[in-house]
């Protein structure tokens, strides 16, 4: 066994028994073909990881039997047309086999029931609100927010810091009279010992679906347009490129590359490293709830489109519930993300 790690790599080949399963790299699977494939002519289900995020999980058997066309298309067309479940139920505890022939033992979820999640601290904080003679929306904090992301009536408008405790709402950057804004209509998101970059940074360009930087994007950062959250692939050649999940080629002949803001995240100290984690939840369009398997998103900023909306925690926080519709308009197709981080 080699070191740990906290998720398997791109492009994993994984097979599925009652008991520990068994994954690939898919370049190490290849080459080994004779080999393995006595051990798992009998596996029960055939996943596969498109990409190096853990929603890129699709049934490639399923693919394969139903999808036409050559290769390369089946696994483009299947890693969207048979996702699996978003809790990743399907992916059990394993022997993970990289590349070079390393392997790792691998808890289920893609190494998710492992993780240890970095407490996020937004209950703790308590707030006040006021205007000031400009009639810009003033908002005092009982504790520094430099490091936090804040949204006000659902959206992550920009704002300006005045101070360590204060945030200013300029009312020319918002699109209702802030004279209608509550102390509930806030919302804060920051986890304990968590930095990020107090300058956004921007594209400097567009090649087709994907965004280009001037340098390459940290896998701990997050991406917000327009005033929402979206979550984004890193470019497997040039990291300095993301696409948009969610977003059609259409739409970004649209995007205004200045309404960009990209937040970079990282340990306060230098001796720790944090990943930012990604979960994706099922959703029940009957009930209004979306679920998240056995993953608890106690830690998690859950959004549903990118957007804060109030919601409850159930089943042990692993359920988020939402009223309809005086949260939400429609609870339908939509994405509920929640985003953590580990350490």
């Amino acid at each position: 066994m080699s070191n740990k790690i906290d998720q398997m790599g791109k492009d994993t080949i994984f097979f599925k028994y009652p008991n520990l399963s068994k994954s690939y790299n898919i370049v190490y699977f290849k080459r080994h073909f004779s080999e393995l494939v006595n051990e798992i002519k009998d596996a029960e289900g055939i996943y596969y990881k498109f990409t190096d995020t853990r929603n890129s999980w699709f049934d490639i058997k399923k693919s394969f039997n139903h999808l036409t066309g050559y290769i390369d298309e089946k696994f483009y067309r299947g890693s969207y047309a048979h996702k699996i479940n978003p809790s990743l139920a399907e992916i059990s505890n394993a022997i993970y086999t990289d590349k070079y022939g390393y392997t790792y033992n691998m808890s289920s979820y893609d190494g998710l029931a492992s993780l240890v999640f970095v407490p996020i601290i937004s209950r703790e904080i308590s707030k006040n609100i006021f205007l000031d003679f400009n009639e810009d929306l003033i908002v005092d904090f009982n504790m520094n927010i430099t490091d936090a992301l804040i949204t006000c009536k659902h959206l992550f408008y920009r704002y300006e810091v005045p101070s360590t405790n204060r945030i200013k709402f300029k009312k020319e950057n918002i699109p209702f009279n802030l004279a209608t804004v509550t102390f509930n209509d806030i919302e804060v998101f920051k986890w304990l010992d968590v930095k990020r970059t107090a300058v956004p940074i921007k594209p400097v360009g567009r090649d087709e679906e994907w965004f280009t930087f001037q340098d390459n994007v940290d896998p701990n950062s997050i991406v917000i347009y327009n005033n929402v959250m979206y979550l984004y692939d890193i470019h497997p050649l040039y990291k300095n490129k993301i696409r948009l999940k969610g977003v059609t080629l259409i739409d970004y002949k649209t995007f205004n590359l200045d309404k960009f803001q990209v937040y970079k995240f990282y340990h306060n100290s230098s001796e720790v490293s944090i990943r930012k984690v990604e979960l994706i939840g099922n959703n029940n369009t009957v009930m209004h709830y979306s679920t998240f398997g056995s993953n608890k998103v106690t830690d998690g900023m859950i959004l549903y489109n990118g957007a804060y909306h109030k919601y409850t925690l159930s089943n042990e926080d692993k359920r988020v519930a939402y009223n309809v519709p005086t949260d939400l308009d429609y609870f339908g197709n939509g994405i509920v993300s929640a985003t953590a981080f580990s350490i």
